[in-house]
């Protein structure tokens, strides 16, 4: 049985439009939404919110004048703007809301039938290691704290706050006009990303203002876009309800994400536990999840080698027995540093396993049938599709790197080395000798 998609009448979600009549209308909204962006301040001699082939919403910013690499494209006043520590924050914002212009597009630019947020209750579990049951959940669960309905007002609004927010200096904002910027798979979605393009400002009458910074040469008449980030591909699905198909975007995409606990019995969880907050490895709310007595975790993409993240913190989970000793005061200031290397043969393997464990029960979790016969059911065949590569890829990168554990060096042969005690004495030169090949002691 298919997924089965709950198709939901956005265009009159404030408003009691007809469909057809707000599609019909589409042009007399842009203007009326450009004239409205006009009058709350918004700096937007240089851009405008058009009709676009560029996206699939149908809507996007375009260049009124000649734009270059670095121009300010646009500056939105703070006050405009909806802010929140995360998307559910904004969407509660949202609801509360008079209706005008901007809700009523902002509603009717979203691509209803490809978010899974916005799907009926048919299951959604087996294509993906991320849980795009759970976020639907919890939205039902914050709809019912605020009083607000679900299916007509929360769940779009929460959908609105994660495909048309940006993260900026570490909070949500959805900000009136920024958020038609469409995404560009070209761009690079580190260099160009929307943390790097967006920044927050003071104006010079006061207050604040969000001001967006071209990501590329723009010629009038074209569109203005940025990169959404290095996201995985189910971050895209859920966030946004598409891939990306070229570009640094797809490469960056392919990966599957994975997520990895401090073992919360290890007798030194304390110990390692401050060591990963003493180096701002830990989130605020990690601390709130000690009290909890949940354990430090760690959430990674992979798609081949792993980020050197995940060695640090794994080596760190798994020190013990001989290894151990680094926990001691003694090395407080170093041990971040001596994690960035391979700690010890014993202490290697067990992160590669412990990788290599969790690749292969999430493959075993890929178990759905895709449907092609709806526009959510074929991306989300593709994002299981990319995921199964995504593991496959760092399964053989994982046996690569055990093949060669003899030939790393670890701990006890760089200390050894850094001390100048890594070679053979000779009783001739009465001196470390230099000439004798490293380790070649029988210790």
């Amino acid at each position: 049985m298919g997924i089965l998609l709950c198709f939901f009448r956005l265009s009159v979600f404030w408003h009691n439009t007809p469909r057809s009549e707000a599609l019909a209308s589409r042009a007399g909204k842009v203007r009326a939404l450009n004239e409205w962006l006009g009058s709350k301040l918004v700096k937007f001699e240089r851009v405008e919110v058009a009709e676009t082939s560029s996206s699939s919403s149908g809507w996007g910013l375009v260049a009124t004048k000649a734009l270059r690499r670095g121009d300010v494209a646009l500056e939105v006043p703070e006050s405009l703007c909806l802010v929140g520590e995360d998307p559910s924050e904004i969407a509660a914002q949202f609801v509360g809301l008079e209706a005008n212009v901007w809700t009523e597009c902002c509603v009717e630019a979203n691509p209803a039938a490809t978010l899974p947020l916005l799907s009926s209750d048919g299951a959604l579990a087996g294509y993906s290691s991320r849980d795009f049951e759970a976020l639907r959940d919890n939205a039902r669960i914050d709809a019912a704290e605020l009083g607000v309905d679900f299916e007509g007002r929360y769940r779009p609004a929460l959908a609105i706050a994660l495909s048309r927010s940006f993260f900026v200096e570490g909070r949500f904002v959805l900000a009136p006009g920024l958020d038609f910027a469409n995404h560009d798979d070209l761009l690079d979605p580190v260099a160009d990303g929307p943390d790097l393009r967006i920044s927050r400002r003071n104006m010079i009458r006061g207050g604040k203002k969000f001001v967006f910074e071209c990501s590329e040469d723009v010629d009038e008449g074209q569109p203005v876009s940025l990169s959404y980030g290095p996201l995985s591909a189910a971050t895209y699905v859920e966030n946004y309800g598409f891939l990306p198909s070229r570009g640094a975007a797809r490469r960056a995409s392919a990966t599957a994400e994975l997520r990895f606990d401090l073992d919360n019995n290890d007798r030194w969880i304390d110990d390692k536990t401050d060591v990963l907050r003493r180096n701002g490895f830990l989130a605020v709310d990690d601390d709130e999840n000690q009290e909890n007595e949940e354990p430090p975790s760690l959430q990674i993409a992979v798609g081949g080698e792993p980020d050197p993240d995940y060695f640090r913190f794994q080596r760190l989970n798994h020190l013990g027995g001989t290894d151990a000793f680094l926990l001691e005061p003694l090395f407080s200031n170093e041990i971040w540093d001596f994690l960035g290397l391979p700690v010890s043969k014993d202490n290697e393997l067990a992160c590669l396993e412990t990788l290599r464990a969790e690749c292969l029960a999430t493959a075993d979790t890929l178990t759905a049938t895709p449907h092609t016969d709806d526009p959510l059911g074929a991306l989300l065949g593709q994002v299981q599709t990319i995921e199964r590569n995504a593991l496959k890829a760092t399964l053989d990168w994982i046996q690569r790197d055990v093949d060669d554990l003899d030939s790393k060096e670890y701990y006890q042969q760089r200390r050894l080395k850094d001390l100048g005690l890594d070679t053979a004495w000779s009783a001739d030169e009465a001196q470390w000798s230099g000439s004798r090949t490293p380790g070649g002691v029988d210790w």
